[in-house]
């Protein structure tokens, strides 16, 4: 699994993205989180456990497939 963090509200474009996040995600919560498998959004959520977060992997079965 590959992590990563965006701390918005501290760039230049916070105000860009916090309009993407509210306007056109719908989610006026934070922490706000997306979870990508394969490239494909395969969730969201806001405040979620360590065991939580990996859980939403498990649940779509997202593997990674090693190269051989």
């Amino acid at each position: 699994i590959e992590v990563y963090l965006y701390l918005y509200n501290r760039g230049e474009e916070f105000y860009d993205f916090l309009a993407l996040k509210e306007n056109r995600w719908g989610n006026f919560l934070i922490p706000y989180i997306r979870y990508y498998c394969g490239g494909k959004l395969i969730g969201e959520s806001n405040y979620v456990t360590p065991e939580g977060f990996l859980k939403r992997f498990e649940i779509h079965t997202c593997q990674a497939k090693e190269s051989l």
